[in-house]
């Protein structure tokens, strides 16, 4: 690791709902840029080969007929609770989806937008993953990678493609749906005045990435078989299968892989990790985790 740099995304609260928080896209852009452009400056003297982001699960941007953004929801959005229940065929929704039916997921977080924001779900016509969507602001190539793609309840996890039920059951258009993209492929070159705003050399390769929990169990080269526990936000605990198995008693999410083939049947701990964080800023503002671990 030769430089790194971050910026804490700001979250705003929603006052048409009880629990809603959005982001601007074009704020964040403007943050990437820096942290960006610093981390490339920290690493003089190194040639930069290639490009690559990993994001949140469930996290979207929401897109205009022009690729323009018109919001960002990050994962912790709940704009959907309060519509949950009245989403019928949940056991149908699960066997093909994987998961349970929550506002976590885009397809239900969209049943409050259109409900409650209805000028912006009307004026959308596309929308990503926020990783997906960095790719996008650094090629101009629109897609959603499949391990992304399945966590937005509008996927068919087994298949690998997306559901023209559940597009059917959510009431959502099939051609807001971009093109699957596959974790590591080529996604294009960087353009031409990104790589100038970033210190970046033109025409270096965007990598497409991926969930950032499936991504952080791959790092520890997991075999079928083998389970992991991701420290992250949330503490998810992973298993690694050959095969898309479904939990008859619906206690698991079932998730793609970052490697074709492969799935992670997954249990999670819960907000450990947004907790610990709480704790710090609470009883030792200005510590590092590093800090707080020694003593």
């Amino acid at each position: 690791l030769l430089a790194q740099s971050s910026r804490e995304i700001q979250n705003v609260r929603d006052p048409l709902y009880p629990d809603a928080l959005s982001f601007d896209p074009e704020a964040l852009q403007r943050d990437l840029f820096a942290v960006c452009k610093e981390a490339a400056g920290g690493a003089q003297g190194h040639r930069i080969i290639a490009v690559s982001a990993a994001s949140q699960r469930e996290g979207v941007v929401l897109l205009d007929k022009d690729g323009a953004p018109l919001a960002g929801y990050p994962n912790i959005d709940n704009r959907g609770q309060e519509w949950e229940n009245s989403v019928p065929d949940r056991r149908r929704i699960y066997a093909v989806g994987g998961r349970w039916v929550s506002t976590l997921f885009p397809a239900v977080k969209f049943l409050g937008l259109r409900a409650r924001r209805p000028e912006v779900w009307e004026q959308t016509r596309r929308f990503t993953s926020i990783s997906d969507w960095i790719g996008f602001v650094f090629t101009g190539r629109l897609g959603y990678e499949v391990s992304q793609a399945d966590e937005t309840l509008l996927f068919d996890v087994e298949k690998g493609q997306w559901s023209e039920e559940l597009c059917h059951r959510f009431q959502i258009s099939r051609e807001m749906l971009p093109p699957l993209l596959r974790c590591g492929e080529v996604l294009g070159p960087v353009l031409r005045n990104v790589g100038q705003a970033l210190g970046i050399p033109e025409g270096t390769p965007f990598l497409v990435g991926g969930s950032d929990t499936q991504l952080a169990a791959e790092c520890c080269r997991p075999a079928v078989g083998d389970m992991v526990l991701v420290a992250g936000t949330t503490t998810p605990i992973v298993y690694v299968s050959d095969h898309y198995l479904v939990d008859r008693q619906e206690r698991c999410w079932v998730n793609r892989h970052v490697n074709p083939g492969l799935f992670v049947v997954e249990t999670n701990v819960g907000v450990s990790g947004m907790n610990y964080q709480r704790i710090l800023e609470a009883l030792y503002p200005g510590n590092s985790y590093a800090e707080v671990e020694a003593e």
